[in-house]
């Protein structure tokens, strides 16, 4: 089927921040602004991510970072999916690998915000709360106490 390998990107990187920007950007063709934001992302080596590798080639990726609230304690913000397709499945694999490793941490809590219907479904599936229905974008949580 297909391995999973973990990553941690810098600048240097760029054969495989070439392909993420080119997954995302044919996926979202129109959204410049979020092809902008990723490559910045990548490029200043602060985020982590998972890439799903089928075939030696990209099938899907997920950006995420760690902080830490004082008031809610540590938590993983997961930044942005993006696989071939919009396969939810591979996207579920993404979601439970960062789960795994960050869980491994102590982390509890899982953050994201989407406007992608698809991701939403696929988050709803796995149990995240959508904490703000009400906004034109919708943040899903997630503790696994």
């Amino acid at each position: 089927m297909f391995s999973m390998k973990v990553e941690a990107l810098s600048g240097k990187d760029t054969a495989l921040i070439k392909d993420i920007l080119s997954m995302f950007t044919k996926s979202c063709p129109d959204d410049h602004e979020k092809v902008k934001e990723i490559k910045t992302l990548l490029d200043d080596g602060s985020i982590s991510i998972i890439v799903v590798v089928d075939n030696n080639k990209l099938s899907g990726f997920l950006l995420y970072y760690n902080h830490y609230s004082t008031w809610l304690g540590p938590s993983t913000v997961i930044r942005h999916i993006g696989t071939v397709n919009q396969d939810k499945l591979i996207s579920k694999k993404l979601l439970g690998e960062v789960i795994k490793i960050c869980g491994a941490k102590g982390i509890q809590r899982f953050d994201m915000f989407t406007e992608d219907s698809w991701i939403k479904e696929t988050l709803t599936e796995m149990n995240f709360v959508n904490l703000s229905e009400a906004e034109q974008w919708d943040l899903y949580s997630l503790n696994i106490q």
